[in-house]
C-alpha cells in the first residue's frame, strides 16, 4: 500500500483529539529525605531559636532565627527598627533570671546610641550579660565581631556595620557556624542589590500603620517569597501610651485659662465695694 504524503500525515495528526492533561510526575529522587527541591521550604541546616513573631518563623527554615549563621537586616538610613525585630527573641534567649552559663552573654558592637538599660530591662532583657563595644573604625568592629565568636561565654552578636567586604562577611559567617552563635548584622538599605555570604537576608521597615513592623525576606532558603509580612510592633502598647499623652497634652491646652487656676488661689480672692 502507498504511502500518504506528508501533509496528509500532519492533517490527520492535528485533526486528533487532544489529550487529556495529566498532572506532572515528581521524579522519584526527589522524594528522597536527604534531596531538597528549591520550591519546598527546607529543614535548617543548624538549629534555629523563634523569633517571637509566628507569620515569621512560619516562612524561615527550622522555625527561627538561624544558629551558626549570619543574618543580615536591612533598613532605611535613619530608622532604627531593630530592638523591635530582635526584642522578642533576645527576651526569650537572655532572661534576667537565667543562672550564668555557656552562651549566657550577647555583645552589642557599634550601636549607632548607647542602649538605654531601663527600657530593655523593661522589655525583660538581661541587661547584666549584655557587653557594648564601641568602636568607630569598621576593622575594629569586625576584629570584635570576630572575637567575640570564638567565645563560648557569648550566645549571640549584634553589630552594626554600614560598609564590610565580602571576605570580612564570609570570616563572621564561618566563625558563627563554628560556635553555632546567633549572629545579626545591621546594613543600610543600599547594600541589597550586592552579594553576601549571609543564610538570611531581611529588610525591616515602619509601615504608614503604626504599632507595625514590615519585614521583607530578600534571601532564604527556599521558594521567594515577594510579599511584605505585617508584624505586630512589641512597642504597640508604647504607641498607645504616647497617643494617649498627646491626646491629654492636646485637652489641657484647649481648657481656659481660668479653669486652670488653682482652688485655693480663687478662695483668697476678696470683693471690696
Amino acid at each position: 500500500m502507498p504511502r500518504p504524503p506528508f501533509a496528509a500525515c500532519a492533517a490527520s495528526a492535528l485533526a486528533l483529539p487532544p489529550a487529556a492533561a495529566t498532572p506532572p510526575v515528581r521524579p522519584a529522587a526527589l522524594a528522597r529525605q536527604d534531596v531538597w527541591c528549591a520550591s519546598d521550604l527546607p529543614a535548617a541546616e543548624h538549629s534555629a531559636w523563634p523569633t517571637g513573631f509566628g507569620l515569621l518563623d512560619a516562612q524561615l527554615p527550622g522555625g527561627g532565627w538561624p544558629c551558626g549563621a549570619l543574618t543580615e537586616v536591612l533598613q532605611a538610613p535613619g530608622q532604627h527598627l531593630e530592638w523591635q525585630l530582635l526584642g522578642p527573641a533576645l527576651a526569650s534567649r537572655f532572661q534576667p533570671t537565667q543562672p550564668p552559663q555557656v552562651g549566657s552573654a550577647w555583645v552589642v558592637v557599634g550601636a549607632p546610641h548607647v542602649p538605654l538599660v531601663a527600657a530593655m530591662q523593661a522589655r525583660g532583657l538581661n541587661v547584666a550579660t549584655m557587653v557594648c563595644v564601641e568602636a568607630a573604625d569598621p576593622a575594629q568592629r569586625l576584629w570584635a565581631c570576630e572575637q567575640a565568636l570564638l567565645t563560648p561565654a557569648v550566645g549571640a552578636v549584634l553589630a552594626w556595620l554600614p560598609h564590610a567586604p565580602p571576605g570580612a562577611l564570609r570570616r563572621l559567617q564561618h566563625a558563627a557556624s563554628r560556635g553555632g552563635h546567633l549572629l545579626w548584622l545591621f546594613r543600610p538599605d543600599s547594600a541589597a542589590p550586592h552579594a553576601s555570604p549571609a543564610v538570611l537576608r531581611v529588610r525591616v521597615a515602619a509601615p504608614h500603620t503604626p504599632g507595625w513592623l514590615g519585614v521583607t525576606l530578600l534571601k532564604r532558603r527556599g521558594p521567594p517569597l515577594p510579599d511584605t509580612l505585617l508584624l505586630p510592633s512589641p512597642d504597640e502598647g508604647l504607641h498607645a501610651a504616647l497617643a494617649g499623652a498627646r491626646w491629654r497634652n492636646a485637652l489641657r491646652r484647649q481648657e481656659p485659662v481660668t479653669s486652670r487656676v488653682p482652688t485655693h488661689a480663687m478662695a483668697g480672692t476678696e470683693t471690696h465695694a
